[in-house]
């Protein structure tokens, strides 16, 4: 099980959120590699539908190392909290794992397309179950 806490510090969304899904991953996509995921079954229109997180330790695109993303509301209404420079930490024990994203957030806002402040966002993965590559 990997349990996401994840706290907003601005935008329309702001609070805590946990969900929960299956286990994260590491060195699946490369050596040193790590990605904890979780989506909603059904999205809704204003409740949380994604958690994306990940670390790629040698990126095609320079600064793209770490990923830190949450969504709210269906495809065509969504809002997107991305982290545009996060931070990440790593805490690897073997068969279980602590991620941890911060940085600040700005919002997308896909119905029109523009652009907020997320503010602060920190997202923490417990993973209690790693797959490994």
């Amino acid at each position: 099980m990997a349990n996401f806490h994840v706290v907003l510090g601005g935008g329309p969304y702001a609070g805590t959120y946990d969900v929960a899904s299956e286990s994260c991953l590491a060195g699946v996509m490369k050596p040193g590699a790590w990605n904890a995921t979780w989506s909603a079954d059904i999205t809704l229109k204003d409740k949380i539908s994604s958690v994306i997180t990940g670390i790629d330790p040698k990126p095609v695109v320079a600064g793209a190392e770490a990923t830190a993303t949450v969504s709210f509301g269906q495809e065509d209404d969504q809002v997107l909290y991305e982290v545009l420079k996060p931070t990440a930490k790593v805490t690897d024990r073997g068969s279980t794992a602590t991620l941890v994203f911060t940085g600040t957030a700005r919002t997308a806002f896909y119905k029109d397309g523009s652009f907020g402040d997320g503010g602060d966002l920190e997202i923490t993965v417990e993973c209690g179950k790693v797959e490994r590559g």
